[in-house]
């Protein structure tokens, strides 16, 4: 997410401004192939099916990033060619496997590049896996969960004195001072509001679970305010990999196409002020 998506340094436009014309320099897909230097292991069906020092890491636009494993650090057995075949004008053809171990079939779960392009980086005799279909991941000897992490990805809090109120169908649902402000690379800000200064009847518990390498796991609410209700609208962090711990209390306001400012928000007003 740090370097191809969002306002990133390889994203068009870039989300700063570089000494030359990156517009006209720069190809409109960009791959960035790098090493990964912590070990990486792949867990399915409780055995372990690859593990490597010697990983890559490719940034893709628009795309998070995706691991790359050399076939020599994959159990070979677990691998069986599917009938599913593609061509991609800047990875060049990409032959499928249906992974298995036992009686246990991941269909489609693992793809590798054949006569990539000659501008492509060299993916020839690596191997991609869908993170999702396998059962486990360990970075080191620490499990991660959501997605591979970006190594240019970063989040802070911080604490703001901001006057911070939230405002859905014309109706105030928070008021704070004592909310806590999240930057995260190439994403909007966002306040976290003490649950104590969110009116009670504004938030009812929606089914929604997601999880984040680097927030953790979020469960959310709807978000009721006049006549208007943003399904899943608000979301506190119930198990966190990182920082802040008092984030387990607090709920983020923002639905999936909202911004911190009243013209790009669904939400009528989220208005921080300086007073």
């Amino acid at each position: 997410m740090a370097l191809t998506i969002g306002a990133a340094p390889l994203t068009h436009p870039p989300g700063g401004t570089y000494n030359f014309d990156f517009d006209q320099l720069a190809p409109d897909h960009i791959l960035y192939l790098e090493d990964v230097p912590k070990r990486i292991r792949g867990v399915l069906a409780n055995e372990t099916i690859l593990d490597t020092r010697r990983g890559k890491m490719l940034h893709e636009t628009g795309e998070f990033i995706q691991w790359y494993i050399p076939l020599e650090d994959v159990r070979s057995e677990v691998l069986k060619p599917s009938n599913r075949r593609t061509s991609n004008p800047y990875k060049g053809d990409t032959t499928f496997y249906n992974v298995r171990v036992g009686e246990h079939v991941e269909t489609n779960a693992a793809w590798s590049h054949e006569r990539a392009p000659q501008a492509s980086p060299p993916l020839r005799d690596l191997v991609a896996f869908d993170f999702a279909r396998l059962d486990a991941w360990f970075e080191e000897d620490d499990q991660i969960f959501g997605h591979s992490r970006d190594p240019y990805h970063r989040f802070d809090c911080r604490h703001t004195s901001e006057h911070v109120e939230v405002h859905v169908g014309g109706k105030a649902i928070a008021d704070t001072r004592r909310a806590i402000k999240r930057f995260e690379t190439s994403m909007p800000s966002r306040y976290y509001i003490p649950v104590e200064h969110v009116k009670p009847d504004a938030l009812t518990p929606s089914d929604t679970r997601t999880l984040c390498p680097y927030k953790g796991e979020a469960a959310y609410y709807n978000v009721q305010g006049g006549a208007r209700t943003l399904t899943d609208g608000a979301w506190p962090c119930r198990r966190h990999m990182a920082k802040p711990s008092s984030r387990s209390v607090m709920s983020a306001f923002g639905a999936t196409n909202s911004q911190s400012t009243p013209t790009e928000s669904a939400f009528d007003r989220t208005t921080p002020t300086l007073d």
